[in-house]
């Protein structure tokens, strides 16, 4: 299960319905970081993806649900979430980045 997915469940579960309508996510800026590995049981690893996580709303009920909200939940997933891969192969775990966006005042 990709960190994105993961991310993706963790807000469908803690947001309201309503607020999670017309939610997707995506990926971009996708790139290839080598990290080459016999994992055991005829497993390997051969690179590991590094992208930008893109959550998107048709309509998010901004005046219902502040967007603090949605910072707050992911803070909080990103403090739960494993970081044994980042430190055995040297990424930096950087805060995230957050670029809101309101299209219309509905």
């Amino acid at each position: 299960m990709s960190q994105l997915t993961e991310l993706t469940d963790f807000l469908i579960a803690n947001m309201p319905r309503r607020a999670m309508q017309g939610f997707d996510s995506q990926m971009d800026e996708i790139a290839f970081i080598p990290a080459q590995r016999d994992t055991g049981l005829g497993q390997y690893r051969i690179a590991i993806i590094r992208y930008n996580a893109v959550l998107t709303w048709e309509r998010y009920p901004y005046r219902e649900y502040d967007p603090k909200i949605l910072m707050a939940l992911f803070m909080s997933w990103l403090c739960q979430d494993e970081r044994a891969l980042f430190e055995e192969t040297g990424i930096d775990a950087e805060l995230p980045e957050f670029d809101i966006e309101t299209i219309d005042q509905e």
